[in-house]
């Protein structure tokens, strides 16, 4: 019998923690405290009692909240509490009244308890954040100060309580509450970082911005607290100051590297690489074995191409623990940039399995089909992408495999199944409508930018394509410049659009305006086939001589370039000065 009645039990409590994993919240109280998900333990606990009583009343109240009659649920659980008196049902009965929007019944049960488990954080946070939102402050206060004392201050203690106050609605008084709090601690540097941090988030940033201060007066050279003002500097567009206040930091704490590190960040976000180079170099001085500091060092030399200062710190990467395959990922891009393919293979064939080896296997396929086309998508179709971005980023690099050895219709091919894993996606769209373009198919080329321009109006580099290639193919030249009028507008100084209307007013008879935007064009940036455009349409105007000049700048930025070759070759210039 006593084998039934077990079992019994047994099957009564999982269906009552089957009742409290079904039971949902919904509670805007329960949001601002905090309140975990209900679990059944304290019933579970509770099965080893023997107390019908205890069992009814569990039951009827888990029964009761999953059905929301959380006023009854409070009930049951409080007679439950009398009867029991542990800590598991004390804090289910707590956790299940914050839901009665109950706000006095809360209280009363999560006093009981924070009674039977007074150590308990997760209690006396519970007890303090509904205290607040009862609208006594001075009692939340002393209870989130019983809360801090229990943790020794910590700055995880203070920032349980900021994450705490962050989250009541009454904004005014979870401020007045912490600024309360921040008093009784004005000696501990952790307390005014908090506020710091709670003001930032709140974006109350010059308030932050004081906090902060009085933090660092108390303790210096604080690497948190550093970022953080940092932050808060940049966040109120004082990026001078940034510097100003990094530099006084190294200044003052000399032999603290990481500031030296942040102090050369700094500086790289305002494109200041060589400044930048000095405070890494100082960091190295004090730190000669630190990866980060070498990393920093090799990819700000890597990506100005400094490739002889780059190198060493890719050596001695190249020999610590767990840098190895990131070294040589970044060895292959050096001999690339420095013309050794050879070189540069090795080292992005010694990539193994781990963060850079899809980017190295890429590498490889890019540089092995510029000799070897079937081999180089051999290497690429190797690969085994483990989500869509990759698996489209591989059929993206294939697609430019094919199109390089004007396997135009195949690139076509390739972007079709790119985008069956994207529809609609615009950057493969845009692509596609290129290869139509190389390919001599101008219906592809229309079709997909008036898919792009369909979704995304505002497409201006769609827009360009579309009116500059519509003027160069076709006779269509009023609705080439309506396409183009429209990405001027959009980006009135953009050059590639600037050369495109040019263009289009050329071959309408437009000398003149022609000459204008063509000439705005080339001013924007010295491009080749802006300089080759700008020469024919001055020849056709009369001036020679001025056209002769231009084609002599467009020749030296690259003498064989398509489009200058097609045009010199079109007036029969075989050279610029005849």
């Amino acid at each position: 019998m006593d084998k039934v009645y077990k079992m019994l039990k047994m099957i009564i409590f999982g269906v009552i923690a089957l009742l409290a994993g079904c039971t949902t919240t919904g509670s805007t109280l329960a949001d601002s405290i905090g309140s975990k998900s209900f679990e059944a333990k304290a019933a579970t606990t509770a099965a080893h009692k023997y107390d019908d009583n205890l069992i009814f009343n569990i039951l009827s109240a888990e029964m009761a909240a999953q059905q929301g009659d959380h006023q009854s649920a409070y009930e049951y659980y409080k007679l439950a509490v009398e009867q029991d008196g542990s800590v598991e049902i004390a804090e289910r009965g707590a956790r299940l009244s914050i839901h009665s929007q109950n706000i006095g019944k809360t209280i009363t049960a999560t006093r009981e308890w924070v009674k039977r488990a007074p150590e308990s954080v997760d209690a006396n946070r519970v007890l303090a954040a509904l205290l607040l939102r009862s609208g006594d402050i001075d009692s939340s206060t002393e209870q989130f100060k019983k809360l801090i004392e229990m943790e020794g201050r910590s700055l995880g203690v203070f920032q349980l309580v900021a994450e705490q106050l962050r989250k009541d609605p009454d904004g005014k008084a979870a401020e007045k509450l912490l600024i309360k709090i921040v008093d009784s601690y004005a000696d501990i540097p952790e307390a005014w970082f908090v506020q710091a941090w709670y003001y930032s988030k709140k974006r109350k940033l010059e308030k932050a911005l004081i906090s902060i201060d009085q933090g660092m007066k108390l303790r210096g050279g604080w690497g948190k607290a550093i970022v953080l003002r940092v932050a808060l500097l940049e966040s109120l567009g004082k990026k001078d100051e940034v510097l100003t206040f990094l530099e006084s930091q190294v200044e003052e704490y000399p032999q603290d590297a990481d500031l030296f590190m942040r102090y050369g960040q700094a500086l790289l976000t305002q494109e200041r690489e060589a400044e930048a180079v000095i405070q890494f170099e100082s960091a190295l001085e004090l730190n000669p074995n630190s990866k980060k500091i070498l990393n920093a060092l090799m990819l700000v030399h890597l990506s100005k191409k400094q490739y002889k200062h780059a190198r060493p710190y890719l050596d001695q990467l190249l020999e610590m623990d767990g840098e190895k395959d990131r070294a040589n990922y970044y060895l292959g891009e050096l001999e690339e940039g420095i013309g050794d393919i050879d070189k540069a293979l090795y080292h992005y064939a010694s990539v193994g399995e781990g963060v850079v080896y899809f980017n190295a296997r890429v590498r490889m396929a890019a540089l092995v089909s510029a000799d070897d086309l079937a081999r180089g998508l051999s290497i690429l179709r190797g690969l085994t992408p483990h989500n869509v971005h990759k698996r489209t980023q591989l059929l993206l690099l294939e697609g430019g495999m094919l199109e390089e050895v004007k396997r135009y219709a195949d690139a076509i091919e390739v972007y079709d199944r790119a985008l069956k894993l994207t529809p609609g996606n615009e950057d493969i769209l845009y692509t596609r409508a290129m290869a139509g373009d190389l390919a001599g198919k101008l219906d592809i080329l229309e079709r997909d930018l008036h898919a792009i321009l369909e979704k995304n109006p505002a497409h201006y580099h769609a827009l360009n394509a579309l009116g500059y290639t519509l003027t160069l193919r076709t006779e269509r030249f009023t609705e080439a410049e309506g396409y183009l009028a429209k990405a001027l507008k959009l980006r009135p100084t953009d050059f590639y659009v600037l050369d495109s209307m040019g263009w289009v007013q050329y071959k309408m008879g437009n000398i003149d305006l022609s000459l204008d935007y063509l000439s705005r064009a080339l001013v924007a940036k010295k491009d080749v086939e802006v300089a080759a455009h700008l020469g024919e349409v001055r020849w056709v105007s009369g001036d020679k001589k001025g056209a002769r000049e231009i084609w002599e700048v467009a020749k030296k930025l690259d003498p064989s370039n398509p489009v200058l070759v097609e045009i010199l070759k079109q007036f029969n210039i075989g050279s610029v000065d005849e």
